[in-house]
């Protein structure tokens, strides 16, 4: 039986790290949660006394070679590109992350987001949307990469 894919974040820092645990949990790492990663890494990623379980895509990387024991690491933006790459049976999982600009003046960052990808198919993608409670699936089309700022980051064996 395959696990479900379904992981809430924590917080509203911690959605690639629910991802990454959503992905770990599906291959074979059942005994990881993002409270154990937050405290064990506490002390070694400083933001995260600020935005406990925030990654950058780079953070990312490291932890799936840690976690997930991935070998490769692919960044692409274009649909066909992403339906090349699920294909792929080298591939353990991947994440769309956004860089969507902000919405109001008050806000003083862009908002980055990520998904988790279940499944891709020609005209659009399932994803896991990681929200703080209660994740969900989410069905997307193409024209979602555009009006998020949007690309997919592959992780293969």
């Amino acid at each position: 039986m395959t696990p479900d894919p379904l992981e809430s974040a924590l917080n509203e820092h911690s959605c690639a790290l629910a991802c990454l645990v959503s992905l770990c949990r599906e291959y074979g790492a059942n005994s990881i949660s993002q409270k154990e990663l937050i405290e064990g890494h506490k002390k070694d990623i400083t933001e995260w006394n600020k935005e406990p379980g925030s990654l950058t895509p780079y953070q990312f990387i490291s932890f799936s070679r840690s976690y997930l024991n991935s070998k490769a690491h692919i960044w692409v933006e274009f649909p066909e590109w992403i339906i090349k790459y699920w294909t792929k049976k080298e591939r353990i999982g991947g994440i769309i992350i956004s860089q969507r600009q902000p919405v109001t003046q008050s806000q003083n960052r862009i908002i980055q987001h990520s998904w988790r990808i279940l499944d891709v198919h020609e005209k659009g993608m399932k994803l896991m949307n990681p929200i703080v409670g209660k994740a969900e699936e989410k069905d997307v089309d193409w024209n979602f990469l555009i009006e998020w700022k949007a690309y997919a980051l592959f992780i293969e064996r």
